[in-house]
């Protein structure tokens, strides 16, 4: 995939390097979502809490997915599958996590990420994003138009708004 970020890759963190980096845009992820929520803050040693990523890392239903644009780590992806325990009874795939570093925003790197997402994990999907986010909800809503030719349905529970739709 082309962007004007060089060619855009999701690659499955399993080096120690890509494991790394994954951490160090984790950080950056949380400081981002911390605008929107009070979920997250800073514990005594400065470090976002709560942390899901470690307990992500090791699951076989979650896809760890750098996004790396030109060979550069730009963001990740987090997919959940079935039986992933916070999933929707309902859904096959969810996107848990999606984060693209403030540098790679706007250039077509986070749109060729999704969609290859999305199309790497067929099935009944499910993608969240905080009510307050109101670029993640833009973002999500062309992206899954997009994806899904528009054929999808969106309810707002408590504080989020919730995509559902089949690749």
């Amino acid at each position: 995939m082309g962007t004007r970020g060089g060619p855009v890759e999701l690659v499955r963190a399993s080096t120690e390097a890509e494991l790394a980096a994954l951490r160090r845009l984790y950080a950056l992820y949380l400081h981002d979502l911390s605008a929107h929520t009070t979920h997250y803050e800073l514990d005594g040693d400065a470090r976002w809490r709560p942390d899901y990523l470690e307990d992500m890392l090791p699951r076989a239903d979650c896809h760890c997915l750098l996004i790396e644009a030109g060979g550069k780590p730009a963001g990740f992806a987090l997919v959940t599958v079935k039986p992933f325990p916070q999933m929707a009874a309902d859904a096959d795939v969810g996107m848990a996590e999606f984060f693209v570093a403030q540098p790679y925003r706007r250039r077509g790197i986070g749109r060729a990420a999704a969609l290859e997402a999305l199309r790497r994990f067929p099935g009944a999907w499910t993608v969240e994003e905080l009510v307050g986010n109101e670029a993640a909800v833009a973002f999500w809503r062309d992206v899954i138009a997009e994806a899904t030719g528009g054929r999808y349905t969106e309810h707002e529970p408590t504080g989020e708004i919730v995509q559902r739709f089949a690749i």
